[in-house]
């Protein structure tokens, strides 16, 4: 009598990947979010919040966009609730840069971690401690690669949904 194993293949969950990116850093990469900080820097940090969430749905990474100082300690906003990238102000005289280089220190494993910034120094001292960087330019394709993938993914959802009512309408 022959014994067989049965062997079950299963998928580990992928890693959690994290992006971290220097707020103010990056809305003054962006012309269309630069301009409007210089009429209203709180509705040009919400543009920018609006428009990571987008990589936040799609990409299943955690997407923390980090502020310099306001305040007396560091504050955490969630705005669209738990499922919404997570905002960070640091307490006023603490950068967003020290912030982000604490995180990326304290990290079990910094590679699960990428940075976003145009600033040099931030760059390379998160780099060192093993995470990556990327700079507000490649975050911008990337929200828009994200954003046209899920407008492509949406009409294409119509366009079924529009056949399947047609079908049971007509059919």
């Amino acid at each position: 009598m022959r014994s067989y194993w049965r062997v079950t293949f299963f998928r580990m969950p992928a890693k959690r990947q994290y992006l971290l990116v220097d707020g103010y850093n990056v809305a003054h990469s962006w012309p269309d979010i630069r301009k409007m900080l210089e009429r209203d820097v709180d509705s040009a940090a919400a543009l920018l919040v609006e428009r990571l969430a987008v990589l936040h749905d799609a990409e299943a990474c955690e997407v923390t966009i980090v502020f310099d100082g306001r305040g007396e300690r560091v504050e955490l906003q969630r705005h669209g609730g738990a499922n919404a990238p997570c905002v960070i102000y640091a307490p006023a005289g603490v950068s967003a840069d020290a912030i982000i280089e604490q995180i990326v220190n304290r990290a079990p494993d910094a590679d699960d971690f990428t940075v976003a910034s145009r600033d040099n120094a931030l760059c390379l001292s998160v780099f060192s401690c093993g995470a990556h960087t990327i700079t507000p330019d490649e975050l911008l394709d990337r929200v828009r690669r994200e954003r046209n993938a899920l407008g492509k993914a949406l009409r294409e959802r119509t366009r079924e949904t529009d056949r399947n009512f047609g079908n049971r309408l007509f059919g």
